[in-house]
Formats: C-alpha cells, sequence, structure tokens
C-alpha cells in the first residue's frame, strides 16, 4: 500500500456491510432496536444498543443564550452567509481518514450525511470585493508536501442541506450564543447530574485493544460496552450479557460496576481519534486516574464501519462529561498564564483565556522511504487576545522543539480550518515568514469549543470577521459570537491614541505582527483626525537594540494589511519611506502572506497598494512621495512598469473615490503614466492635486497631463506640481503654458521647477491668479524676466501669496534687491522667500545695495539664503547686515560654502556672536547642513569638518542672553562634544530657546549626558529635541567596530608580554595592556547605556513639554476666569443701572453696550454669559494661516509653544473641515487642499520636508471654500462683552467643544435654570460674589 496520499486506500479498506444502520441520523434521540435490525445484523460483533439519551448535551446550549439573555449582541452581528468567501491561496491540503472514506458513498452512511469542515479565514473586509459563492476545488495542484502534512488529493464532500438536517437535528432554530450563558451552563449541569446517577448501555462490540507501552506490552481482544458514564470490557460477549442487559433501553439507576470491569471513565478521555497509518485503528487519549497524566489505548476495529460508529458513539458520549474533564491543572494553568504574560497576550480576565489539553500529531517519512510514520505527543494549546500557542505538557524536550519549532503562532496567520467532524481531530493550516505553510493537526473533545474560541479571538482584533466558509456546519456557522474587549495598549496610552478608532488600528497591527512574528515597537506613525477621516503618515522607524534604519518588507507588509482592515483613513502618506523592498519582492506559490487573487501583478507592492484602495472607502489621497518605487535595479535595469501603474487601474475600474495624488520623486515610466492619464480620464471623480515632481517626465509626457487636467474638470484642479530636475529646462508648447492660469481657476499652489514659465516666450498670466504659492525656480531669469516679476508683486494678484521659489535662478544683489523692494511696497510680508541656490555674492557692485535694503528691514519677514557661497569678507559684511535688522523673524542660513579661504576669520567668528547677541527679531534660524556634509566613516571617531562648524561652535556663547531665538537647528555640523558642551553652557542661562535640532553632530554619549543634566536642572523651557537617529546609529556602528580592534590590540599585547623577556619593554607593554583594556570595558559600557541615554533625553525633553502644556492650561484658565469675572462686573452695572432707571430707559437702546430693547428673559449671570463663550474661545485660539504657517515653506513663522488642551482642540476642528461638511457628510469642495507630506523648494530632488498646513476653510476670503458660520438657533445675546469674553466654568468641566454645543447649552441652561430675581437686582450680592471669586483659584471658588 502507498502512503505518499492519505487518499489511496486499500481494498480492505473497503466498507464491509452495506446494510449497516446510520448511526448519526438521529444522534440525540433513544432509538430503540427491533428484533429485525438485530437479526440481519447478527453476523457482525457489534451492536448499536442505542444512542445518547434525550438529555441535551453541552454542545446545543450555544443557542440557549439568544432567548435567555439580555446582551447587546446586535453589535457584534455575523455578517451573512454571502460574505464568507473562499481563501486566498491555492488550497488542497485536506485532512481525511482512509477508514472513514471507505463507506462515504452509502446512502445510509452517517459520514455520507456529514458535510467537511473546511474553515477559511478571510481577515480582510476588503475581500468582499472579490468573494464568490464558496465550492471546493479538487482539480487544483497541492500547495504542500504530503510527506510533511496531512494533505489529499480529493476530498468527498456529501450534501449540505443533508448535512444540516442531520448532523445537528436537535438544535433549536434560535441563533446560537458563544460562550455560553449561566443558564445554559445550569442546564448543562443538571444534564451531567442526570446522567452520573444513571446506567445505560450505549454502543458494545468486539475490539483489539493495545495498552501503552510497558511490561506486558500485547495486544488483547475483547468485548467492549460503552454506557453513558463509563467503557466497560469483558472477555467476551456472553460473559458482559451476563452481566448487563443489553436490550433494556429505559434508562436505570446507576448500578454497582466491579472496578475490574471498568475500562475507562468517560470523564478522564480528551481525544478520540483515528489513525491514518493503520486500518480500523483509532486512539483514546486519557488521563491516568490517580497521576494525572496523559495516557493512551490503541483500539481496532473489524472493520472501517464499525470502527466509524465506535468513534462517534464515544465523542458522543464524552460530550456529556465536558465540563467534568480537568484537563489543565493550576501549576499548568500558571505557567500558561506567565508565558502570556511575556508576550503581553493576556486578557483583562485571566479567567477568558482558554487552555486545552490536546494531542498533538504529525506524519514523518524515513530517509528513502514512503512509508509514514504517525507521531503524537500531548500539549497545551492557550488562546491568547492576540496569539495562540502550543506548549509543552513536562519539561523542554527535544521531541517537542522538533515538532513545534515555535510555540506562537498569531491568529491572523491562520489560513484555514478544517474540521471534518468525524472525530475529533482539527487542522489549522498557517502562515509563516519566509517559509511555506504548514498544518498544525491535533485532537481534542473541545474540538468545537477550540473553533469557537478562535473565532471569537479573532471578532475581538476586528468585528466581522469571515473565519468560516459556507461548508461549515450550521450549529458552528450560525453561532453568534460575543467578543471580549481588549485591553489599550500602554505604548497607546502615553502616546495619546486612545481613541475608539485608533485603539482598533493599534490592536490591528499588534495582530498583523503577532502573526509575522514582528515588533511593534519599531513603528513610528501618526493618526490625526475626526472619526471616520483619519489622516495617517508614516514615520521613520524606531530603531531598536540595532535595528535597520528603514522598515523591513514584513513590516510593510503588515502596516498595509492593517490599513486594509481600518476604513478610517480619508488620507494615507507613506512619504519618504522605502517601498524598494515590497516591489522587488515576487508572489511565491505555497506562501500565504505573498499570495493573492486579486490583481494579477507579479509584485506585492502592486497588490497591496490595490486592495489599499479598494478596501478604504472614504480614501481621498494617496501620498508615495519619495518611496523608491519603480527604482532600477541590477534585475531590472530598464523597468517597463511599476507599482504606480496600479493606482491608474483602480481609477479606471471606479473601485476609490481617490482625489488628490502625490508620485513625487519616483521613477515612472511611460507606461506608467499613460495608466494614470486613462485612470484620470475615466475616473468618477475630479483630480483635485496632483504631484508628480521629479519622477523623470520628458516634455511629451508632461504635456500629455496637462492636456488631460484641461479636458477633465480643469476648475477642480487645486493644487500641482510637474517640477523636474532635467538639465537646462524643458521647453513646454506656449499654448498650454497660456491656458494654466485661465482654465485652473481654483488654482492655489503651483510648483513647476525647471518650466521658465516667466520667459518672454510665453504669456503666462500671473495678474490673474489667486495662488498661494508659486515656485518657478530652476529658471535663468534675465533682467525683463525680474523686472515682469517685480511688476506682478505690486499687483493685488500677489497678495494671496504665502510662499515664493526663485532658487537656483542666478539672482545677483541687484535681483534681490529688486524683489525685496518690490515686495515691501506691495505690503505682503508675511510670506515666505526662498533665494535658495543664488550667486547672490557673484556681482560685489551689487552687494552695497542689498546689504542696504537688509539693514533697512526691506523684504518679507521669512526669507532663505541656504546653499549660498560666500568668501569671508562678504560673509561678514553680510551678518553685519543681519545683526541690525528688525524685519527677519525666520532666516535660513543652511549649507553656508566657504571659497578662496581655508579658515573663517576670528573677525567673522565675532560678527555671527554679535548677530546672537544684538539681534532682537529672529525667532527661528537654521545653520544646518545637509547637502555639502561630507559622508561619515563608522571606522573613525573623528570626522571631517566642515569651515563653519568651529565658527559656530564658537559663536554660540551669544545666545546666552538672547531673548527672541526660539528654534535652532544647527544639525550636520559634525562639531562633537566640543558643541554639546558648548551648548549646554548656553542652556543654563538662556530661557527662551525651545527646540534646537542637534542631529548628524557625531556627539558621543557623553556629550548627551552633559545636554540631559543641563536641560533636567536648568532648560526646562526646552520642548523639543528631534531623536538623533544619524549620531545613535553612527556611534553604534563605531563602538562596535572599535571594540573588535581593542580586542584584538589586547590580544596582540598578551601575547607579546607572555614572550617577551626585557623588563623595560616589558613595564611599558603591560602598562599599554591596561589602558587597552579600560577604554575596552569604557567602550563596552558606553555600548550598552547608549540606547537608554538618548531615551532619557527624550523623557527629559517629554518632561518639560508636559510641564509647558500644563501650564499653558493654567494661564489660560486663570485668563478666561479674570474675563469672566469682568464680563459678570459689566453686566452687573448695566443690569443695576437699568433697574435704577427702568422708567426713564423705557424705549432706549443702549447700543454702547450691546443692549437691544426686549423683553429680558430672566436668567443668572453665568447662564447669560454662556453663549459668549465660543466666541471667546475662538478669540483666544484663532490662529491666523500667515502667523502659524507659511505654506510650501519650512522657513515659515510655526506655533512655538507647545499644544495647550485648547489648540488641540481647535486642530481637531480644523481637521474635521478637512474632510467633513457641516452635517458629517464626505464633502469634496469642504475638503482642504493642503500640500503633500514632503516636497523640496529646489531642483535638487532633496529638500525640506513640509507638513500639510492644517487651514481652516473659515479662512479661505472665496465662499467656495468657506463654511456657513451661521447658526440655525437665533437669539440676542444678553448685554455685556459677549464677543470678548468667554465663561470659565465650561472650560473646566470640559464643556466646550464645538459651537453647536455651546448654543444648545445656552438654551438648554435657559429652559432649566430658575433664578430669583432679587439676587440678580442686589447690588450687595453681586459685589460680595465678586470679591469672593475674581481672583480665587478653580478648585477654591464658590
Amino acid at each position: 500500500m502507498s502512503n505518499n496520499s492519505y487518499f489511496t486506500t486499500s481494498p480492505f479498506l473497503r466498507s464491509q456491510s452495506t446494510n449497516s444502520r446510520s448511526f448519526g441520523k438521529n444522534k440525540y434521540r433513544p432509538e430503540s432496536i427491533s428484533s429485525n435490525s438485530f437479526s440481519s445484523s447478527s453476523t457482525r460483533r457489534s451492536v448499536l444498543y442505542s444512542t445518547m439519551p434525550s438529555s441535551t448535551t453541552q454542545q446545543q446550549y450555544y443557542s440557549m443564550m439568544s432567548s435567555s439573555s439580555t446582551t447587546n449582541s446586535s453589535d457584534y452581528n455575523r455578517p451573512p452567509s454571502s460574505f464568507h468567501s473562499s481563501s486566498t491561496s491555492d488550497y488542497d491540503g485536506r485532512y481525511q481518514h482512509p477508514i472513514l472514506e471507505a463507506s462515504a458513498s452509502s446512502s445510509d452512511s452517517y459520514h455520507a450525511t456529514n458535510n467537511p469542515a473546511i474553515i477559511s479565514p478571510r481577515l480582510s473586509p476588503y475581500s468582499r470585493s472579490r468573494m464568490t459563492s464558496p465550492t471546493i476545488n479538487t482539480n487544483r495542484d497541492s500547495m504542500y508536501d504530503t510527506r510533511n502534512t496531512y494533505a489529499h488529493d480529493q476530498l468527498q464532500v456529501g450534501d449540505p442541506s443533508a448535512s444540516a438536517s442531520n448532523t445537528r437535528a436537535s438544535i433549536d432554530s434560535n441563533v446560537s450564543v458563544f460562550p455560553l450563558t449561566d443558564e445554559a451552563k445550569q442546564l448543562i449541569n443538571a444534564t451531567l447530574l442526570e446522567t452520573e446517577s444513571t446506567f445505560k448501555v450505549i454502543f458494545a462490540g468486539e475490539a483489539i485493544y493495545k495498552p501503552e507501552k510497558g511490561l506486558l506490552n500485547k495486544s488483547k481482544k475483547a468485548y467492549f460496552v460503552l454506557t453513558n458514564n463509563q467503557i466497560l470490557f469483558y472477555k467476551n460477549s456472553q460473559k458482559a450479557r451476563s452481566e448487563i442487559d443489553m436490550f433494556d433501553q429505559v434508562q436505570k439507576p446507576k448500578k454497582s460496576i466491579d472496578k475490574d470491569r471498568v475500562f475507562l471513565n468517560l470523564s478522564s478521555i480528551y481525544a478520540v481519534h483515528a489513525i491514518i497509518t493503520a486500518a480500523y485503528t483509532f486512539r483514546i487519549e486519557y488521563f491516568h486516574p490517580q497521576s494525572s497524566q496523559p495516557q493512551h489505548h490503541i483500539i481496532t476495529a473489524v472493520s472501517t464501519e464499525e470502527c466509524k460508529q465506535w468513534i462517534q458513539a464515544i465523542r458522543k458520549a464524552v460530550s456529556v462529561h465536558h465540563s467534568r474533564i480537568n484537563s489543565v491543572s493550576l501549576s499548568e494553568r500558571y505557567i500558561v498564564i506567565d508565558r502570556l504574560t511575556k508576550q503581553s497576550d493576556n486578557l483583562l480576565n485571566s479567567d477568558d483565556i482558554k487552555i486545552y489539553k490536546i494531542m498533538f500529531k504529525e506524519k514523518r517519512f524515513k530517509v528513502g522511504s514512503d512509508t509514514p510514520k504517525e507521531v503524537f505527543l500531548p500539549m497545551i494549546l492557550a488562546i491568547g487576545k492576540l496569539s495562540f500557542y502550543f506548549l509543552p505538557v513536562n519539561a523542554l524536550d527535544d521531541e517537542y522543539l522538533k515538532m513545534v519549532e515555535r510555540d506562537r503562532f498569531g491568529l491572523l496567520s491562520i489560513l484555514s480550518i478544517k474540521f471534518e467532524n468525524l472525530d475529533d481531530t482539527i487542522v489549522l493550516e498557517v502562515k509563516q515568514v519566509n517559509k511555506n505553510n504548514r498544518q498544525l493537526v491535533f485532537a481534542s473533545v473541545f474540538c468545537q469549543e477550540i473553533i469557537l474560541s478562535l473565532q471569537r479571538a479573532v471578532d475581538s482584533i476586528f468585528k466581522n470577521s469571515c473565519l468560516f466558509t459556507a461548508n461549515v456546519p450550521s450549529d458552528i456557522k450560525n453561532t453568534h459570537i460575543i467578543p471580549f474587549q481588549i485591553p489599550v495598549d500602554p505604548e497607546d496610552e502615553i502616546s495619546g491614541r486612545d481613541d475608539e478608532e485608533t485603539h482598533r488600528f493599534s490592536t490591528t497591527l499588534r495582530a498583523f505582527t503577532a502573526a509575522m512574528n514582528l515588533n511593534k515597537s519599531r513603528y513610528n506613525y501618526t493618526i490625526v483626525g475626526p472619526p471616520k477621516f483619519k489622516i495617517f503618515k508614516l514615520l521613520p522607524p524606531h530603531e531598536i537594540c540595532g535595528t535597520p534604519s528603514t522598515y523591513q518588507k514584513y513590516e510593510i507588509l503588515a502596516l498595509f494589511k492593517t490599513l486594509q482592515v481600518n476604513n478610517i483613513f480619508v488620507e494615507v502618506c507613506f512619504a519618504n519611506c522605502s517601498l524598494e523592498e515590497l516591489e522587488t519582492w515576487k508572489i511565491q506559490a505555497k506562501q500565504g502572506w505573498t499570495e493573492n487573487t486579486t490583481l494579477r501583478d507579479e509584485n506585492i507592492l502592486a497588490n497591496e497598494i490595490h486592495d489599499l484602495l479598494t478596501g478604504l472607502k472614504f480614501l481621498r489621497k494617496l501620498d508615495l512621495t519619495n518611496c523608491s518605487i519603480g527604482k532600477p535595479t541590477s534585475d531590472h535595469p530598464i523597468r517597463r512598469y511599476s507599482a504606480l501603474s496600479t493606482v491608474g487601474t483602480v481609477m479606471r475600474a471606479g473601485k476609490t473615490n481617490l482625489s488628490r495624488i502625490s508620485f513625487g520623486h519616483n521613477h515612472m515610466s511611460e507606461t506608467d503614466l499613460n495608466k494614470l492619464i486613462r485612470g484620470i480620464k475615466e475616473h468618477k471623480k475630479s483630480i483635485k492635486e496632483l504631484y508628480l515632481n521629479d519622477c523623470g517626465l520628458e516634455k511629451d509626457m508632461v504635456e500629455l497631463v496637462l492636456k488631460t487636467l484641461f479636458e477633465k474638470s480643469p476648475e477642480q484642479v487645486l493644487q500641482l506640481d510637474l517640477s523636474t530636475n532635467v538639465k537646462g529646462g524643458i521647453d513646454l508648447d506656449p499654448t498650454l503654458i497660456q491656458k494654466m492660469i485661465p482654465a485652473f481657476k481654483r488654482l492655489e499652489i503651483l510648483r513647476m521647477r525647471g518650466y521658465n514659465l516667466l520667459s518672454m516666450n510665453y504669456d503666462f498670466h500671473l495678474e490673474n491668479s489667486h495662488l498661494i504659492e508659486l515656485d518657478i525656480g530652476g529658471s535663468k531669469l534675465t533682467s525683463e524676466v525680474i523686472s515682469r516679476v517685480c511688476s506682478w508683486i505690486q499687483t493685488p494678484s500677489f497678495l494671496s501669496i504665502e510662499t515664493l521659489g526663485l532658487s537656483d535662478c542666478n539672482l545677483n544683489g541687484k535681483n534681490v534687491y529688486d524683489i525685496l523692494q518690490s515686495i515691501t511696497q506691495s505690503g505682503n510680508r508675511d510670506m515666505h522667500l526662498n533665494l535658495e541656490g543664488n550667486p547672490i555674492m557673484k556681482d560685489v557692485m551689487h552687494l552695497p545695495k542689498l546689504h542696504s535694503s537688509i539693514l533697512q528691514g526691506e523684504g518679507p519677514r521669512s526669507v532663505s539664503f541656504a546653499r549660498i557661497e560666500w568668501d569671508d569678507s562678504t560673509l561678514r559684511e553680510f551678518i553685519d547686515c543681519l545683526r541690525d535688522n528688525q524685519n527677519f523673524t525666520h532666516l535660513n542660513l543652511s549649507d553656508i560654502v566657504m571659497r578662496d579661504t581655508t579658515e573663517i576669520s576670528e573677525d567673522t567668528v565675532r560678527m555671527l556672536t554679535s548677530l546672537f547677541e544684538r539681534n532682537n527679531c529672529l525667532v527661528e534660524l537654521e545653520l544646518n547642513l545637509k547637502y555639502s556634509q561630507a559622508p561619515q566613516s563608522p571606522f573613525e571617531r573623528s570626522q571631517p569638518k566642515p569651515l563653519i562648524s568651529d565658527a559656530i561652535v564658537n559663536s554660540l556663547v551669544g545666545l546666552r542672553h538672547n531673548c527672541t531665538l526660539r528654534q535652532l537647528d544647527i544639525s550636520g555640523l559634525n562639531f562633537e562634544d566640543a558643541g554639546a558642551l558648548a551648548l549646554s553652557r548656553v542652556l543654563k542661562t538662556n530661557r527662551t530657546l525651545q527646540s534646537i535640532s542637534i542631529d548628524n553632530n557625531n556627539i558621543s554619549i557623553e556629550g548627551y549626558r552633559k545636554l540631559i543634566k543641563v536641560i533636567e536642572e536648568n532648560a526646562t523651557q526646552v520642548t523639543k529635541i528631534p531623536i538623533p537617529r544619524n549620531d545613535l546609529r553612527f556611534q553604534i556602528r563605531y563602538l562596535a567596530f572599535r571594540i573588535e580592534e581593542l580586542i584584538i590590540a589586547e590580544n596582540e599585547a598578551q601575547f607579546f608580554l607572555i614572550h617577551t623577556t626585557a623588563s623595560d619593554t616589558k613595564k611599558s607593554k603591560k602598562h599599554e595592556l591596561e589602558m587597552v583594556i579600560q577604554e575596552r570595558r569604557t567602550s563596552e559600557l558606553a555600548l550598552r547605556n547608549l540606547e537608554s541615554v538618548i531615551h532619557s533625553l527624550m523623557v527629559a525633553i517629554g518632561k518639560n513639554s508636559r510641564e509647558h502644556e500644563e501650564q499653558n492650561y493654567r494661564n489660560m484658565e486663570f485668563q478666561l476666569q479674570a474675563q469672566n469675572a469682568a464680563q459678570e462686573l459689566a453686566i452687573a452695572q448695566v443690569r443695576l443701572q437699568q433697574g435704577r432707571a427702568v422708567s426713564s430707559m423705557s424705549g432706549t437702546n443702549l447700543s454702547a453696550v450691546g443692549v437691544h430693547s426686549r423683553t429680558r428673559n430672566p436668567s443668572s449671570s453665568n447662564a447669560s454669559t454662556t453663549s459668549s463663550t465660543n466666541s471667546s474661545f475662538q478669540n483666544l485660539g484663532s490662529i491666523s494661516r500667515r502667523d502659524s504657517y507659511q505654506a510650501g515653506s519650512n522657513y515659515a513663522a510655526s506655533n512655538l509653544s507647545s499644544p495647550t488642551p485648547y489648540h488641540y482642540q481647535q486642530q481637531q476642528q480644523m481637521e474635521a473641515r478637512m474632510y467633513m461638511s457641516r452635517n458629517n457628510i464626505i464633502s469634496e469642495e469642504m475638503i482642504l487642499h493642503h500640500k503633500p507630506h514632503s516636497h523640496d523648494n529646489n531642483g535638487s530632488g532633496g529638500g525640506h520636508i513640509l507638513q500639510s498646513p492644517l487651514t481652516p476653510s473659515m479662512e479661505y476670503p472665496d465662499p467656495y471654500y468657506r463654511q456657513s458660520e451661521s447658526s440655525d438657533i437665533n437669539f440676542v445675546d444678553d448685554p455685556g462683552f459677549i464677543s470678548d469674553f468667554g465663561y470659565a466654568d465650561d472650560y473646566e468641566q470640559g464643556l466646550v467643544e464645538s459651537t453647536d454645543f455651546i448654543v444648545n447649552h445656552h438654551l438648554e441652561h435657559r429652559k432649566t435654570t430658575s433664578v430669583d430675581h432679587d439676587s440678580i437686582w442686589n447690588e450687595d450680592q453681586l459685589v460680595e460674589k465678586l470679591n469672593r471669586g475674581l481672583y480665587l483659584p478653580p478648585d477654591s471658588r464658590d
């Protein structure tokens, strides 16, 4: 007999009796046996005497809760059967016993009417778009090596309708509920007590049994009798009939049975399963009565049908005793809980952790042999909140490690669950990392409860997860499962991500990381926005214990899977995170994590982008800027298309609502662009934002993009970036340039670097534009073009400009002077001017005029002079002008390049020091190096320093008493510990610096310790220092290399000491050895403590930030309290005057104080001021777009103080207005049109990361962008300074949430408040109240 396939059966496995009675048709009803039926079966050696008593078993009680419990289970309704889909992979790994298969063709057979339960998890709702009717494909090629799995070539499936009617005929018609209710448990216990108090014969027959290995390990033949409580054995049937009445079908009181006749107690059995390597044979797993250790009996029946009946009869009888089976001891439970605690996988209630004793099975083959061997090992199965575990019963041994390989598997790694209900065997197919899928086979009498527990755990991760297909018995399929509550991750509590949707996202991500064996702590991301309108942005990973600085492919895959099942995002941003590994990762058969049948593409990234777009129905913006997509590799030097083409494909299919696309700094082929263009043309939505900057587009491709936008709703285009880095620029069709401004009527952001739009060859109508940002850098501007720019600057259209980019435009000093003068004359000085990379100091003759204009404060308040070449004298003169400049608040002097000099003079250093001391206008200053930074080598401690580095370090002393500068960026200077020491001295006395960037400076652990000390003790105002990732990474590499060097030097010195005889040389070498050992120990200590020191620095910064936020909160609270008191005083004075002169004031309009001629409603002073709270908060918290953010610039003014609760509340309201209309319905016109998360303002392809401005729609002048500010409730405010003051009590109690809430609160307060009129007009009471509560703290006020 060949055993390569478990469906291969020998002739002796065929059915021995085609006339046998079906055992399972009336599974739970007593069945009397007539004489005719008995006589027809007289040739058989076993007799079916009775099925189970009519008492209900535990499996039936899953239906009790729906009728007796009032649990709010409606929140977790299971999806209809149409939502159940097949697995994503080609699956035919099926487990079936040969001994149970042979009689499947018989119409009277129990197994012919039982449908196998193949459970296949669909872990993402996005799969519903491709769901088909669940069928079993028996012609698929096998995914698995049948030599190592329980795989089969085919599966015989019976009639589903017959299965539904016969498998659980007695299940109540109501929907079942899991877990069981208390009423159901009580009924089960009552049934168990009734069963234990009676005696009834269920099944009997001859069989051969083989006990476990021992002294007398011989097979024995006996006659077995299955009762409702025990299995009895006799020498023969005559002996059994002499002691037991086999034909009495009435339950009798429990009779006394000789102990020698008791083969097994049913309450000690924990598994009954067939052995697939032996004919007619099955195993009974049980616990020893005295030691409680797992034992087993192997029983061989006389035929396949009899073996099947024995298994079903024992399973059915044991099911009544489930509550008596104590499979896990208390000590084993403690071990399991300890294991789950190490993985943070515990539940809130440890009693909810499901723990079972199971029998793990594995099929093995000897080398060179096709004969399998089935290996059995008892284990403990535990189901946590995110994973399930296979733990050893005893101490770890080689057999256990060989069988399980790893003891933890994520719940979301389950690819399918197979339960045929023929015995207690369950086959779990799980997905593995970098390996083929694996089958985990085990047996347990709690098989159905285990399946439901797994489903419940998955449902708790995200609702309505479709773990079952339609080929599941109705009692499992229709069971209503109530998920448990997963606690909030402590990291989310610390970071503030504790709202319901963010918690659900974090839980799903933790589940996927557990399934892929990843570390969730490496993920770094932000989620902001109102419910159902979240914005997700991926940040660089946390480098924990020397982990890579970029995300690995499985980490990105887990993130994509998590996003796909959380339909709450309107914007997803992967900007500046490389996706190259995912794009070069090919789909592999037999690996469930990589298989995807939705999009027939060869790489994983294309499939994941497809599922992301089709799964997130609210998604409006996808930002893939600088993700290394389409990048040529050694395998594919020329790509025909990339994963970016998937976006166009999905848009053509109409499966997404995407309207904002950012593909900048990737490589787009012509095929990618053509698919995107066709997608834009056939898309149901209009394109509002399109960023294709630096994607390698040629002239015809750029013109094709413009023509497409002109054809498809050009009035909807708000932001457009087609910048290029092509040397010499690109000359476009003049007719296209001429149509841009008239066609794009609502265009706000236009970035066209490298096209020379303002040349005399183009008729570019800037005078008619409404632009907020314009970038025309990379163009060679002549004097005529500069004159044209200056003329446009003085037109009204320039007043809306917030950012003007003129980088790399070959501007000299005179050109810059003219532009600064024109901006001053225009009056729009609250804007950012980018002059990077211009040879301003090239023509020395024009410098005096430029210096004069800077000294006089001409130009905008935010300017960038980055990437400019200087010599020592011109730099000194320029700094001298900046020293007395009273206009610039934001200045960028990054990447200072010195020419014609080898060092910076002391006069220049003194001038820079004087700039730090005397300038009282600068708020933000950047002196970093990004483009001109020399590469670092991890094999040397000292790195090359730029000339400007030492000059900046020596001049930092000027900041000791500076009282205006709040943001300082000195990263990339390589000033080492000397710079850290100078900065720590500055922070001892400086009390205004709040944000400092010091990364890429080669600072060691000692330098960071000095900074930590001064920040904790003195500089408590410092609330922001970005994590020095590059320094940390460099120090770890250098210390590891240095330790290796020192170990080699130490060994050499020891060898020299052993083999030298000269005393002087030996003495010096010994001293050298001591020095090497000391340095090695110091380096090892630094390597161990480096990450903890950086963590301490971040903790100190976080503490300062929280204290600063609390202080701002207290200040705001005190201010609101004072305003409220002043308001009450003003109202009291008006009312007092009104009361004293009612007759004289009749018909008088007190317009000076806002009193209207009307009949007053009696109300208290508190109630009268409630309606003013909203306006006072708006006045306090309203942030002008120009004050808070200069669009398109990283050098613009920003809110430097830490966010207070109020500012956070305002920010949430702003974000809500981004994608929500007033009735909380998505409105494309109300969506905020902001820039992508990353963009550079120069033509070099690098640049600064620009965060999306959260600009409230109320600040747009055009009514199209403005939301209605009018309220549906019209009422006249009480007299007083209603528009100037707020109500402090509402803020203290957390009531101020929105305008609508305040209005409703005002009216409700008016309706429900009853006030004594005398107290209002009593001046003494008012004065006493004001004196008592004017300046008291909130907790002391009455």
